[in-house]
């Protein structure tokens, strides 16, 4: 895939010295921080340039560190049967059993880790033949949750009494093109998947789709199509639970981010689920403005403003950008900038009257604005949260 090759070579390019950190030390602990409905901590995940690597570190919702070295890759975690790749993310939406859950992308796993104790409760494989890939995981009940699985094109639905695969979900896919499950959110009784359709190569791509999957019967229950977009993987609820929005990055054509063809079919999408059924409600040509294509994750800062990340590219020489947008108004602006392909994950805890963060790669911190402002964000002093191993943080999740 020209994409990916050409990230992974900026990556090694950029963050070579995070090649050389020192063997992991023994797990810093678990801890034990007071619930909110905005769930109880950060997970932070950190990896090294060359993917081969992982650090898993806690921090509280001010997106300050409380255990450096929860669980890392350098050894196979107590509770576990396999150790972890460099290629680890955290769920986009906290999961409701207060686990520390980790997607393994490239072993095809899925953690469930104590928080407290930091031990790993259970740990389920998702390869069955084909190219799992998992990106996501959204708890829908007590009982039962989904794994988006890119490579296969489908949901895995695991029992969370048993912690086993029990059955499948396929999802709808255009002549040519193989459908590749994203990122996800739970919103009532309805799982909303972004869905990505790409040609083998992903060179050639259909336009962007949210997938409402019924979590009592499995079905799919509507398909939203957001017409002329690409590549749409990036989603945040707002906090009322009235409104989302989606980012599209657009198809990287193998040159530069910045191509004209790539641009056009990226955008900030703000839309209405006061039915249940997404709508558009108005969409937003961020990449024009900020002359590079939105990056794979928002965060909502008030009920009508978020904060997202635009992507830098070495070849054009332009820079990553964190920016803030305003959906009543269409004002964007420049948060901060970092170098080329470094800046992660965005996550905001509005609702709780916590700060927005953003996990930045080249100066190995987490960025933080604070929202107690509403739209009027102020710049806090960043943070450093994997204090010990020294990798720089990347995603982003919740527990």
């Amino acid at each position: 895939m020209v994409a990916l090759g050409r990230f992974l070579s900026a990556l090694a390019t950029l963050l070579v010295a995070a090649c050389n950190v020192p063997e992991p030390p023994g797990s810093s602990g678990g801890v034990s921080l007071q619930s909110t409905p905005c769930g109880r901590g950060v997970v932070v995940v950190s990896s090294g340039s060359d993917y081969a690597s992982t650090n898993v570190s806690l921090a509280d919702l001010d997106g300050v560190g409380v255990s450096p070295s929860f669980l890392s890759s350098g050894a196979v975690p107590a509770g576990a049967s396999a150790a972890f790749s460099g290629d680890v993310v955290a769920p986009l939406q906290t999961p409701p059993s207060g686990n520390v859950v980790l997607i393994d992308r490239q072993n095809g796993t899925v953690s469930w880790a104590d928080p407290v104790s930091a031990t790993v409760r259970a740990q389920l494989s998702l390869l069955d033949g084909l190219p799992a890939n998992p990106h996501d995981y959204v708890e829908v009940s007590a009982d039962k949750a989904y794994v988006s699985r890119y490579g296969a094109g489908d949901l895995a639905v695991v029992d969370l009494r048993s912690f086993e695969w029990t059955a499948s979900v396929p999802l709808p896919a255009d002549t040519g093109l193989r459908p590749s499950p994203d990122r996800m959110l739970l919103a009532g009784d309805r799982a909303i998947v972004a869905l990505q359709l790409f040609d083998a190569a992903f060179v050639k791509a259909g336009d962007g789709r949210l997938v409402g999957i019924d979590t009592a019967s499995d079905a799919i229950a509507w398909t939203v199509e957001l017409a002329g977009l690409a590549n749409c993987g990036g989603l945040a609820m707002a906090p009322d639970s009235q409104r989302i929005a989606v980012t599209c990055t657009g198809v990287f054509p193998g040159s530069t981010s910045t191509d004209p063809e790539q641009m056009k079919r990226s955008a900030v999408v703000w839309m209405d689920l006061s039915d249940g059924v997404p709508k558009e409600l108005r969409r937003y040509d961020v990449a024009s403005a900020l002359g590079r294509p939105v990056g794979w994750t928002v965060g909502f800062v008030s009920n009508a403003s978020v904060v997202g990340r635009v992507v830098g590219d070495l070849e054009s020489g332009s820079r990553d950008a964190a920016f803030s947008l305003d959906l009543e108004s269409g004002e964007v602006k420049v948060l901060a900038e970092s170098a080329a392909y470094s800046l992660g994950d965005v996550r905001c805890a509005a609702a709780c009257g916590k700060p927005c963060l953003m996990a930045d790669a080249e100066t190995g911190v987490l960025r933080r604005w604070s929202t107690a402002a509403g739209t009027a964000l102020v710049e806090l002093e960043p943070s450093r949260v994997d204090t010990t191993v020294g990798l720089p943080p990347r995603n982003l999740g919740g527990f």
